[in-house]
């Protein structure tokens, strides 16, 4: 089994004055390392990471506030990179494995940090055979997709070159999973055990959890 996990940059804070705090980025490693450690007993064949940035920006914010003027997305893709390599430094220092790449659209090059190697679906393959998690920076590099929509697509190439694979689409977020209400605001909020891409879409109004234009593309895909 390959994991395909949106990981939401706001678990990377605990505290709403910082962007990023001790407890977060720990408690955010911790779980990647614990998923690691077990891998055999998951079946966990691969993981991959995709950063968000709620804890740096939300583009529409911005766009609502007038802000942005056209390059929100950009901001968004250079936040995600700093939550990435946040997060890679978490692992590194629990000496857990991993591979850092960038969507293949854009660049990173730091003098501390060297080149950080395009996203190439084979780059990702490498790095599961190395037994290393691999971490994806900037979405997809594209104007107008979520990270949301980043996991999906990194998905979809890997069953595009090997289509016996089993894979799988999670999304973290600082809630333990989808709720019929918004538990922040609804103490009775009733958790799902389980919920189809189908079912979200059909009340969209109500969950929100996943980007649209996400689930409509795993609904169609058929990518759990």
């Amino acid at each position: 089994m390959f994991v395909k996990a949106k990981q939401s940059g706001e678990l990377l804070t605990r505290d709403p004055t910082e962007l990023w705090s001790p407890e977060g980025v720990i408690g955010s490693a911790s779980k990647i390392a614990r998923a690691y450690y077990q891998r055999s007993k998951l079946g966990l064949e691969g993981l991959m990471v995709v950063s968000g940035a709620g804890n740096i920006i939300r583009g529409e914010r911005l766009r609502e506030r007038g802000l942005a003027d056209g390059v929100e997305d950009v901001l968004g893709r250079l936040a995600t990179i700093q939550n990435t390599l946040v997060l890679g430094a978490a692992l590194k220092s629990a000496h857990i494995p991993h591979t850092v790449l960038i969507a293949d659209t854009m660049g990173y090059k730091d003098a501390a940090l060297g080149a950080v190697e395009p996203y190439d679906v084979s780059a990702e393959r490498e790095a599961y055979e190395r037994e290393e998690v691999v971490l994806v920076a900037g979405g997809t590099g594209e104007d107008g997709k979520t990270t949301d929509n980043a996991v999906r697509e990194y998905a979809r190439r890997h069953a595009e070159a090997w289509p016996t694979d089993d894979i799988v689409v999670l999304k973290g977020t600082k809630y333990d999973g989808v709720y019929d209400q918004d538990p922040s605001k609804h103490a009775g909020a009733r958790r799902y055990a389980q919920i189809s891409a189908s079912d979200m879409l059909r009340e969209y109004h109500r969950f929100g959890a996943f980007d649209r234009d996400c689930l409509t593309a795993i609904e169609q895909s058929g990518i759990g």
